[in-house]
């Protein structure tokens, strides 16, 4: 069955079709990426830790220009939504979560794995309070620190917040 967003995948230049083929990265996407990373790496290092009082020099010439780096982020918001626009294109609900799913997962369980026992190694927690951290990061669920969401979660921030609101 045709999808609506079938025509999208022959717009982009060079761009091969679902039949197994890989579409190829797209140079400018990856230069945008480099420019938000560095705007935010700026804006952290340039503006907000001189205001901040974090690092030993208080202001350079190109201070007024870091101040605008947080734009950065909603750099990567923007190219997010169209790189998954894209790789929706032309597939099926069930296709796109299940490449999703398998594409991201094996990495993220990886993190949580070696964070789990990096904290376990630095004694920062016991495994019977680190268990149910752990096993409800194993989900990808966000952390909100509310009453209306009660994961328990590795960052302190929303441990705290959640044991508060108990």
């Amino acid at each position: 069955m045709p999808m609506p967003t079938d025509h999208v995948a022959s717009l982009v230049p060079g761009a091969a079709g679902r039949d197994g083929g890989n579409r190829p990265r797209l140079a400018l996407l990856d230069i945008l990426r480099l420019v938000a990373a560095l705007a935010v790496l700026f804006f952290h290092w340039l503006f907000w830790a001189p205001t901040h009082g974090a690092t030993a020099f208080e202001s350079t010439p190109v201070t007024w220009l870091a101040a605008y780096g947080f734009l950065g982020v909603q750099l990567f918001f923007i190219i997010s939504g169209f790189v998954i626009f894209l790789s929706a294109s032309g597939r099926t609900a069930f296709a796109f979560a299940t490449g999703r799913a398998t594409r991201l997962y094996p990495a993220f369980w990886a993190g949580v794995l070696l964070t789990t026992g990096t904290i376990l190694l630095t004694t920062q927690s016991t495994p019977l309070e680190l268990l149910p951290r752990f096993l409800a990061n194993l989900t990808m669920a966000p952390c909100r620190g509310s009453r209306s969401f009660r994961w328990p979660a590795i960052c302190s921030r929303c441990s705290r917040a959640a044991r508060s609101s108990r």
